[in-house]
């Protein structure tokens, strides 16, 4: 206090006033507040503090001006409820709009599938006829692939059977011919052949006779 009282002599202020002398600081008294995790004090533990106190005609006023506030609400939504106010919304229509509304909308769709669904059967149809001539050109295609090839096929079978019979290869009909005429028929192969191609089988007697084309000398 005697630092304070002292500042006060000397022409400076408390409250944040600036002192009329330079060379004297300005101090700001703040009050300290207690941190909210900062339990009471052991001094004031079990001191309650006092409780204010209020004007009874106050209160009364107060009281009966609450009653009539209340008394006036309440007249005010029931006179709501008994004549129901043209602006304000009705449940029932309020219900009866979004219904309309979505069928409304409901046939809107309704319509537009029809649009995109014809839309989409002629696309389809295009789509189909398209896949089925390009199929159609490729079976025709591959049928006449076929025929030229069972054509070839034809006829160079005919050619190799009638070169067959020319050389004279072993055919279902000849097979039993040809058997008889093995077995009546026998063939010697113990020769040998000389330098000018004399088919020599016995040393004192020599045949003149050359190889047949086609028969094997070895």
């Amino acid at each position: 206090m005697s630092l304070i009282n002292t500042l006060l002599k000397s022409g400076a202020c408390v409250h944040g006033l600036e002192s009329t002398r330079q060379a004297l600081p300005v101090f700001d008294l703040v009050r300290w507040r207690k941190p909210r995790w900062v339990p009471r004090a052991k001094s004031k533990e079990f001191v309650l503090s006092k409780r204010p106190e209020q004007d009874p005609q106050e209160m009364e006023w107060l009281k009966t001006e609450e009653n009539h506030y209340r008394t006036q609400m309440k007249a005010i939504w029931q006179l709501i409820k008994l004549v129901p106010d043209q602006s304000l919304p009705n449940p029932i229509k309020v219900k009866a709009d979004k219904y309309k509304i979505a069928e409304a909308s409901w046939q809107d769709m309704q319509e537009r599938m029809k649009v995109w669904n014809s839309r989409v059967a002629v696309l389809r149809e295009e789509a189909e006829a398209k896949k089925y001539q390009e199929k159609q050109g490729r079976l025709l295609g591959m049928l006449g692939q076929e025929q030229v090839i069972s054509e070839q096929f034809t006829e160079e079978t005919i050619k190799r059977l009638n070169r067959e019979k020319e050389v004279g290869f072993l055919t279902p009909d000849n097979v039993e011919q040809r058997l008889l005429e093995s077995l009546e028929t026998s063939a010697d192969y113990d020769f040998a052949i000389d330098r000018d191609g004399v088919r020599v089988v016995d040393v004192q007697k020599t045949e003149t006779k050359k190889p047949k084309e086609g028969e094997k000398t070895d």
